[in-house]
């Protein structure tokens, strides 16, 4: 038997504060009980609660803990061990991930191009170890040696320029950390493989690998590009790199730097072009050196059992969740009543609000307590027989008792919804709501302020009501549903308001055409009056501009005329009637 992960070891720590945490708890619990007030009332208050079943809870808890650590240790057996001789040499690979690699020179990169050339080695090299290096400004040790080829080709298809977050080249670095991966006590058996586009940025490359030669490491570089070179593409603005003088630039092949490496180790130099031909090279090389023979523990199997202490840890956790802390007790009738579901809105609540009574000492006021409770369940027996006038004074009469009585007045706000006197029951839930101490009480009187204003089709202030009981209880799912109808009743309500204002609108549109046709027409109807006295005027006047003008004279003469016609008409007359006149037959 053996540990796989020993330094899981430490998740025991926290077995300390946890445990410590418990045991204040328990307590703090003791302390406040003694300080409620009289001890056999507390005594009768709390006679639900079993604090033996708490402490046993939080022991399980820590049971659990400790076999869920035990799990992440995971004790193994080694079941079956293969352990496989094999001949072989080590080869170091150092991969350039600087900028310059991401070069299209060849398609479709670089660096593509070259991890192309690794995967196809790792196939090839069977019975050598294979590390990896990854190198720009600095060098990293992506690998270490090993013979797994599928690890290997994991750790090939993550490789990028990001892996190294200082930019540049530097070959001796690479050169060196390769050193370090290989066994320093040989003088043989062991190589380099560098591959990189030769753009080096320190003198030191050659040097280090002549230091290198002395160690028995043989350096082989692949140059990776053309000699005309190509733009470097930024990846972040997908533009072409310019340098500090805005010239574009250009990343070229150095290949006398790459076969100076090479020959300061007497290694070979090749130019990447087919992966399979270079792979093969490489490959006939490594085949040519003297071999080791390498042990290979990679085959050994074991059998795990942390799913054991998962199991055991999932059980005990569920026995911690269905033992409770609490005695076995008659149910008692509940002192808070909630409001009961709506054909629209569900007003009811799931769970109940739990009275909080003020204990004080003395006997004075255990009875003023009873007969506060007394109303309290008068009340309740009204209520139920639906005789909420005379269960909210009840009700109105605890609290006269105690203006502290939570139960009293919420219940009260349920009595006054229930008489349709919405306002006075939001003024109750109101008072509750602001008591923070009790987050059951609280969510539940911002659930009912919110079912009151509904009622009252104060749609704004109820879905705020509801908004501020799931802030207290998130949890609540009947609190969600009820405020998702009330915010769909407001999007109704808001899409009629907005169909009536159209309407109204269209209304006053008609009424202002018709007054405007009312209006045209007086207008016309003046306007053809004026024409008309216009017109008449001006006839008038044509008239009297047609009537012939006579001189003065003429006047007189026709005036003079008529004169004498009238006085022979006057003359005709007087002769007429003296001929006319008879004389007496006797004058006596």
């Amino acid at each position: 038997m053996e540990i796989e992960h020993i330094k899981y070891f430490l998740g025991l720590l926290l077995l300390l504060p946890v445990a410590v945490l418990l045991f204040t708890t328990i307590r703090w619990k003791k302390n406040t009980v003694k300080k409620l007030g009289d001890h056999a009332l507390v005594k009768q208050l709390i006679a639900g609660y079993a604090p033996k079943k708490f402490l046993a809870k939080g022991i399980l808890s820590l049971a659990a803990l400790v076999l869920l650590v035990l799990a992440l240790v995971n004790f193994r057996k080694p079941d079956s061990s293969e352990k496989v001789k094999l001949n072989g040499t080590d080869l170091m690979i150092a991969l350039d991930v600087s900028n310059s690699m991401m070069a299209k020179d060849i398609q479709p990169n670089r660096l593509e191009k070259a991890k192309l050339l690794i995967s196809k080695l790792i196939d090839q090299l069977e019975g050598n170890r294979l590390g990896l290096v990854v190198f720009a400004g600095n060098a990293y040790l992506q690998m270490p040696l090993t013979t797994d080829a599928a690890a290997a080709k994991l750790f090939l298809s993550t490789i990028n320029p990001g892996l190294v977050p200082l930019q540049g080249t530097n070959i001796s670095d690479a050169l060196k950390r390769c050193d370090q991966s290989l066994n320093t006590e040989e003088k043989k058996y062991k190589s380099i493989l560098l591959i990189s586009d030769g753009e080096d940025h320190d003198d030191a490359a050659i040097a280090t690998a002549k230091e290198l030669k002395d160690k028995g490491v043989i350096i082989n570089t692949i140059g990776v590009g053309s000699p005309e070179g190509a733009p470097i593409t930024d990846s972040e603005t997908n533009e072409a790199k310019r340098d500090d003088q805005g010239n574009i630039v250009v990343s070229k092949l150095n290949q006398e730097e790459l076969k100076n490496i090479a020959a300061a180790s007497n290694g070979t130099y090749q130019l990447l072009g087919e992966a399979d031909a270079a792979a093969k090279s490489i490959t006939s090389q490594l085949q040519g050196m003297d071999k080791k023979p390498i042990t290979d523990r990679t085959l050994t199997n074991y059998t795990s059992y942390f799913w054991i202490f998962i199991l055991l840890a999932l059980i005990i956790l569920l026995a911690e969740t269905i033992m409770g802390d609490k005695k076995r007790t008659p149910k008692r009738k509940k002192q808070i009543i909630n409001i009961k579901e709506e054909k629209e809105i569900p007003m009811a609540k799931k769970a109940a609000v739990t009275a909080i009574l003020l204990l004080m000492t003395g006997s004075s006021s255990q009875v003023l307590a009873q007969k506060e409770n007394e109303l309290v369940r008068k009340g309740n027996e009204a209520y139920k027989q639906q005789k909420f006038e005379e269960a909210g004074k009840d009700y109105e009469a605890a609290i006269k008792q105690n203006v502290g009585n939570n139960t009293a007045i919420f219940n009260l706000g349920n009595s006054w919804y229930k008489n349709g006197k919405y306002e006075e029951a939001v003024k109750q839930y109101d008072a509750l709501a602001a008591n923070k101490n009790n987050k059951q009480l609280q969510s539940q009187s911002l659930y009912n302020k919110g079912v009151s204003l509904v009622k009252q089709k104060k749609l704004e202030e109820a879905i705020e009501a509801f908004k501020q009981s799931l802030q207290v209880n998130p949890k609540d799912e009947q609190t969600r549903e009820n405020l998702q109808k009330a915010l769909n009743e407001k999007q109704q309500q808001d899409q009629q308001d907005k169909k009536d204002d159209k309407k109204d609108d269209k209304k006053k549109q008609d009424d202002k055409k018709k007054d405007d046709k009312k209006e045209d027409k007086k207008e016309d109807q003046q306007k053809d009056k004026k024409d008309q006295q216009q017109q008449d005027k001006e006839d008038k006047e044509q008239q009297q501009q047609q009537k012939p003008k006579i001189s003065k004279q003429d006047a007189e003469q026709k005036l003079e005329a008529l004169r004498q016609e009238e006085k022979k008409l006057q003359q005709k007359l007087n002769q007429k009637q003296k001929s006319n006149i008879k004389q007496p037959e006797k004058d006596w």
